[in-house]
């Protein structure tokens, strides 16, 4: 980013510009701008000059620069705002903002000991974090990326930074120079535009009388901490950012209750450096994990949750729900019936820990013999909790129940949502439906399970609609995600307690002790006396 002139440092610019090939620009102090309202005194503002091409020729585009400084003692820009302008094209202009950020790289993977040679050197190379640099860019009206120097002569990754923290970027992998992998594959399944990233590299050992061998490998990439006082943006004061943050849970509350204002001492940590652990929940192309119910840890859906483990939130609720009895008594009656439910999932295409809404939603698996009731004044029923107009939608023929006494109400047992087998064939079209509706964070899904799809994207619209600087930073941290509709209360505490619930009672169940199964418990079996 920079070169020197005698003993002053001066920035140079080299810009790969598509049909036009490599061009250079050079600001020398007799380009220095007058300094911005919002500039500080470590930022220089240089006025646009003129390109070169290979040759040394002058072309038509000019590029002027905005370089700001975090440590007056660094030499090259911290972030630099560029905006380029082609005189042939009427002045339109194009920006670029490039990031260079230190970052630690640490190494990770299931397996104790890797046979390929070049993910064993990295496992022990990383072993213990090393610092690196990280150069992320964003165009405006375009795309956003990365390159990672982490001091590997071989791996040099390379890849695109997507807003929504979308899963499965592929990543370029070979550093310059060094031909493509054929036997290794990277993939990006984490990140934010802030420099924590996490990434999968897989190996594939060819065995010439043995089946192929996988193995994976994991980087975790993260910014190293500095002091509060932070590069600013463009057009903004040099004040220190405005992190995405993690409150505390909240207490348990009603549906209707208003979500707590107060905020935890983990305010200021970025909701990613606390969520992604790789040895925790850790996702994998290949496998399975867990014995209450088997997960499919190549299933997108089912990595996301990994990131959330750590999330102090999550952490307290997963060892309140080791705990708890609450567990083990649902684990003890859904054991002779996971198959089933599995299956009935499977058919919709939905990864089976959904199968854990049914703990928070009813007693169905807690209690013996398979109890089917539903909260006094409302329609919800069945191991599910169905409201009418949401089991008709999706296929299920329901009957209307008496008044009962207390504050559950036992209904018609022909009631397609009192048939555990129906009732989840039902849940799988309906969780199906909410997953496409938001396919970058299935929090939302599960949030829309308690709430209504609908309620959902009136919760992104008011988000979407703030225009505080500090909601829109926290959008561009963690996209249009359940992280930033619970740091602005954008939906009721108690939608937001469940999907807690729900994310922790994932994680517990895939931490508890194993329990034996109770062949005194029969499976759930279909109501005889109805018609079909």
């Amino acid at each position: 980013m920079q070169t020197t002139e005698g003993s002053k440092p001066i920035p140079h610019i080299d810009l790969l510009l598509k049909d036009d090939d490599k061009i250079t620009f050079d600001f020398p102090d007799t380009a220095i701008a007058t300094r911005g309202t919002s500039d500080s005194a470590n930022d220089v503002r240089y006025k646009s000059v003129i390109g070169k091409d290979r040759g040394g020729q002058a072309t038509s585009f000019e590029l002027a620069l905005l370089c700001r400084k975090i440590d007056p003692q660094a030499v090259g820009c911290k972030t630099a705002t560029l905006s380029l302008r082609d005189k042939r094209g009427g002045g339109a202009r194009a920006g670029l903002i490039i990031r260079h950020q230190d970052v630690s790289v640490l190494a990770k993977s299931p397996r104790k000991s890797l046979g390929h040679v070049t993910m064993k050197r990295l496992l022990s190379d990383f072993k213990t974090a090393k610092s690196g640099k990280l150069q992320s860019f964003e165009v405006a009206w375009g795309p956003s990326g990365f390159a990672l120097a982490m001091g590997d002569a071989e791996i040099c990754p390379v890849g695109r930074l997507v807003e929504t923290n979308d899963l499965d970027e592929p990543l370029r992998l070979n550093c310059p120079g060094v031909a493509t992998f054929r036997d290794l594959e990277g993939r990006m399944i984490g990140n934010t535009t802030r420099g924590e990233l996490f990434l999968e590299i897989n190996a594939t050992i060819h065995n010439l009388l043995f089946p192929d061998q996988n193995e994976s490998l994991y980087l975790l990439v993260r910014q190293k901490r500095e002091p509060k006082k932070t590069a600013p943006g463009i057009g903004q004061t040099p004040t220190a950012p405005s992190s995405p943050t993690v409150p505390g849970a909240p207490a348990p509350s009603t549906p209707n209750q208003e979500a707590d204002d107060e905020e935890d001492p983990e305010a200021d940590e970025p909701i990613f450096q606390e969520e992604i652990r790789p040895d925790a929940a850790t996702p994998t192309t290949t496998g399975s994990k867990g014995w209450l119910i088997e997960v499919d840890l190549s299933n997108p859906i089912t990595k996301t949750w990994a990131r959330d483990r750590k999330n102090p939130v999550i952490d307290k609720g997963v060892k309140e729900w080791l705990k708890s009895s609450n567990l083990k008594n649902f684990a003890v009656r859904f054991m002779p019936n996971r198959d089933l439910v599995k299956q009935k999932l499977a058919q919709s295409g939905v990864p089976a820990e959904f199968a854990f809404i049914t703990l928070i939603e009813s007693a169905f698996f807690k209690r013996d013999g398979y109890p089917v009731e539903g909260p006094k004044g409302s329609s919800a029923w069945g191991p599910w909790q169905f409201l009418d107009q949401t089991a008709q939608n999706n296929g299920l023929k329901i009957f209307a129940r008496g008044r009962g006494n207390g504050n559950f109400v036992a209904g018609n047992l022909c009631d397609d949502r009192a048939d555990l087998a129906k009732s989840t064939e039902g849940a799988g079209r309906y969780l199906r439906s909410i997953i496409k509706m938001f396919p970058h964070d299935p929090k939302l899904a599960i949030l829309g399970y308690n709430q209504g799809e609908f309620g959902v994207q009136r919760n992104i619209t008011k988000l979407k609609n703030g225009t505080s600087e500090a909601r829109l930073k926290v959008i561009e941290e963690v996209g249009l995600s359940f992280w930033a509709i619970r740091k602005f209360n954008m939906a009721r505490a108690g939608g937001l307690r469940y999907v807690e619930m729900f994310v922790s009672i994932y994680h517990a169940a895939l931490e508890m002790d194993p329990i034996p199964m109770d062949k005194s418990i029969a499976p759930w079996k279909p109501n005889t006396t109805c018609r079909r």
